[in-house]
């Protein structure tokens, strides 16, 4: 779901200022900002995956759009996506409820829900293994 005005938030808002020091951090976003000729707002659980080109980010959503936007991907990997987004290389981050099949084998790939295949980097390869095996546990009902 795409809109130009911020939905209606939680109370609480996005801000957690219950720590000892004072500082804010960040909860867990339910919209995310995305700048393109004018500013919108995005549901998170309807990203597929964002893919970083140079000084922009390509959003792929479930509904088979994709939105250009002008931030870079660090910008979104700073956001609190939350538990269900994982950087898994250089030029992407994914939402680990869209993989459809992973390929552990030499060729690292994977193939998320609206056809993309994507390869996961030697550096982040373990560390994809590891919360793709507890992703499965928790969410197996």
């Amino acid at each position: 779901m795409i809109t130009n005005t911020l939905p209606e938030l939680p109370q609480q808002g996005f801000i957690d200022r219950g720590n000892s020091r004072g500082a804010i951090k960040p909860k867990e976003l339910q919209y995310i900002p995305i700048f393109t000729f004018r500013h919108d707002y995005i549901l998170v659980n309807d990203i597929v995956c964002l893919e970083g080109q140079s000084n922009y980010t390509m959003i792929y959503l479930k509904n088979g759009r994709k939105i250009l936007c002008s931030k870079t991907l660090k910008h979104f990997s700073t956001l609190a996506l939350g538990n269900f987004f994982l950087r898994i290389h250089k030029s992407y981050i994914i939402n680990l409820e869209c993989i459809n099949f992973y390929a552990g084998d030499e060729s690292k790939n994977l193939e998320l829900s609206n056809g993309l295949k994507i390869g996961v980097s030697r550096r982040n390869k373990r560390q994809f293994e590891e919360t793709i095996g507890n992703f499965k546990s928790e969410n197996v009902a």
